[in-house]
């Protein structure tokens, strides 16, 4: 076993009750699947108070393949769409594979 690996274990097991308190709250919130904000907050939180400085934290959905609109008709449509979702206050996120 390498060293690295070894004092990750380490670290693991001395945090072993911090890191049990963590995945009990997560599992208290009622996410869906790529829509975890509020996991995604607690677990930013603990690394930040055990000193690891978050640069950029966010839940996002990133398309594996984007969908080109050529046609005025098509485009006209796709924002008419996203305009109305969000006007929509019940609408939290939007995300699209149209390649703009």
């Amino acid at each position: 076993m390498t060293a690295q690996k070894q004092s990750a274990l380490q670290t693991i097991e001395e945090k072993k009750s911090l890191i049990i308190g963590i995945a009990d709250k997560v599992w208290e919130f009622a996410e869906l699947s790529l829509q975890e904000f509020k996991s995604a907050e607690t677990y930013c939180e603990a690394l930040e108070k055990e000193g690891i400085p978050m640069a950029q934290a966010e839940v996002t959905m990133i398309p594996q393949n984007y969908v080109e609109l050529s046609a005025d008709e098509d485009i006209t449509n796709i924002n008419r769409i996203l305009d109305l979702l969000d006007d929509d206050d019940d609408v939290q996120q939007v995300y699209h594979n149209w390649d703009e």
